[in-house]
């Protein structure tokens, strides 16, 4: 997840950048692990912050799970049916839904995923912000 996090991160701030970008992921420190949910049906929500200092050549992401953002889930799943509803409607600004397939598709491009560990539904992009489910 770092590594697509930052790709795209990387690519906002520098659009004309040609091809494969390398990257190192250093300096991880994991608190606990991330467990997918066994119900895959059941929604397992993430939030991922990512920082770039483009003089240092540097990214900071910080992966969080629900439980860490209970305080402000109302306004994350307000945001995310906001971001749902533009998807469905059309409206302006429009959302770009990808389907699990594409998702997965797009993301394996970067990481190994195993098929318990691609269990969103679908993502929707919003300008430079986008949703799991």
């Amino acid at each position: 997840m770092a590594l697509t996090v930052d790709e795209h991160l990387y690519r906002l701030l520098n659009p004309d950048s040609p091809g494969d970008i390398p990257m190192n992921v250093s300096d991880m420190e994991v608190l606990y692990a991330q467990v997918a949910n066994e119900d895959p049906c059941k929604p397992q929500l993430i939030q991922i912050r990512a920082e770039a200092n483009m003089a240092e050549r540097r990214a900071v992401m910080r992966l969080h799970n629900k439980g860490e953002w209970n305080r402000v889930a109302h306004l994350v799943t307000g945001r995310i049916a906001d971001v749902a509803r533009r998807a469905a409607s059309g409206e302006e600004p429009a959302a770009n839904r990808l389907s699990r397939g594409m998702a997965c598709e797009l993301f394996c491009n970067v990481v190994d995923y195993t098929e318990e560990y691609c269990g969103m539904r679908s993502v929707v992009l919003f300008g430079h912000k986008g949703a799991r489910y």
